[in-house]
């Protein structure tokens, strides 16, 4: 195996994965200001969620979430984006460990 081919294209998920993560926290709060009932996104352990302002969880097919939710089902299995802890709210801080 060619280990500078390997480190290149390490480096390139690993880019990619930062640019999707980047995009899923900016679009989910973008999801959250646009409505005000959704209160949280979180994501970790192979899923990912809004919370509604109530506690209760928004479907995945419901069309306000529909940008974030649909990125994440495209391109989760590739870049294991579920696999990164993360939680926040519209104006709240991003949490990765709770």
């Amino acid at each position: 195996m060619n280990t500078e081919i390997t480190m290149q294209v390490t480096g390139i998920v690993r880019e990619a994965t930062n640019v999707s993560l980047s995009y899923i926290e900016t679009e989910a709060r973008l999801v959250m200001r646009r409505c005000p009932t959704i209160h949280e996104f979180i994501m970790a352990m192979g899923w990912a969620t809004f919370k509604s302002t109530d506690g209760g969880a928004i479907e995945d097919d419901d069309p306000r979430i529909a940008s974030v939710i649909d990125f994440i089902s495209e391109w989760d299995e590739t870049l294991r984006l579920t696999g990164v802890p993360m939680r926040f709210t519209a104006k709240g801080e991003k949490v990765t460990d709770w």
